[in-house]
Parts: structure tokens; C-alpha cells; sequence
């Protein structure tokens, strides 16, 4: 007899959350390995598919990521050598990088949402504005949460660099 459904989706209660989830019979098993040892096997959520991934994310902020993520990088990499080395002629390079990611993520924001706005003003239609300007709000700030996340790991390594390695005279360095 003929299955009425082309594929079976089976329910099932997680045991350390106890709620439901919907697995695709068609989805791979993700199986964890520790040599010939076996862990675990998963299968993709469907409730779990909706949710960007950092590549997704890199896609929706546009051009101004790549700037974002060129200024980030070094400024980490600076970071993580203060906290190596000790060297204090790097905080003024961290402390104007920091600022440089925090403008371009900002930029990228408003880029973003002048795109937002000139797409309900010209293309959407009428049942669609609200839809349309939340997912462009998402895409746009996807560009401060990069940002954030760069300066955050910036700030907190001067930290770290700053706890370990502290200035012997602090009024030298004004």
C-alpha cells in the first residue's frame, strides 16, 4: 500500500528540555565521533532551520561587513598581543581601531536602513510594509551586532592585557 506521505516525519519528546520537535526522515544523521567510538547521532531540527547562521548573517549586512571584519580582525589580533606581550603602544591603536569598527557598523546600519526605506516607498505593496521593514531591520543590524561583537572581544582583551601587565607610571602614557 502507497503511503499517502512521501517521506515520514516522526515526533519526538527531547528528554532534557521536554518539548517537541519534528525530525525529517530525509535529513543526514550528524553523527559525533571519537575515533571508532560512536557518541551520539542527531538529526536537523525543522523548528531549528529558521534560525541564521553566521554566514547567513555575513550575506544580509551587505558590503559594509567586509570593512567591518577588516578592521575587526587586527583589532583582535592586537588585542591578543597586548595580553601576550604587555606592549602599551597598542592601546592607542585599540582604542582608535574600537572606534573605527564601532563608525563602520553603525554606517552599515544606516546603509541598510535607506535600502529598508526606499524599498517600502517604491516597490512594496501595501499588505506587506510591516513584514518587509522588520526582516530589513533584522538584515541591517546584523552589521551593529558584528561590530559590537569585534569590539567587545577588542575591550575585553585590553582588559585582560591591562590586569596582567599594568602601567608602572600611569601619567607617562597621557
Amino acid at each position: 500500500m502507497q503511503s499517502k506521505f512521501p517521506h515520514k516525519t516522526t515526533r519526538r519528546r527531547s528528554r532534557s528540555l521536554g518539548e517537541l520537535r519534528f525530525f525529517d526522515e530525509r535529513q543526514p544523521m550528524r553523527t559525533a565521533r571519537c575515533g571508532r567510538l560512536r557518541l551520539f547521532e542527531v538529526r536537523k531540527s525543522k523548528m531549528e532551520s529558521h534560525y541564521p547562521d553566521v554566514l547567513q548573517s555575513f550575506r544580509e549586512g551587505g558590503w559594509v561587513m567586509f570593512l567591518i571584519f577588516a578592521l575587526g580582525l587586527p583589532g583582535v589580533g592586537g588585542g591578543l598581543r597586548f595580553v601576550w606581550k604587555g606592549e602599551h603602544q597598542l592601546v592607542a591603536f585599540l582604542r582608535y581601531n574600537t572606534g573605527a569598527v564601532l563608525l563602520a557598523s553603525w554606517f552599515g546600519f544606516v546603509v541598510g536602513g535607506m535600502h529598508v526605506l526606499w524599498y517600502l516607498t517604491e516597490r512594496a505593496t501595501e499588505g506587506e510594509r510591516v513584514t518587509t521593514a522588520l526582516v530589513g531591520l533584522r538584515e541591517a543590524s546584523n552589521n551593529l551586532s558584528a561590530g559590537f561583537l569585534f569590539a567587545l572581544l577588542t575591550w575585553m582583551l585590553l582588559a585582560i592585557g591591562h590586569r596582567r601587565f599594568p602601567v608602572p607610571n600611569p601619567s607617562a602614557l597621557l
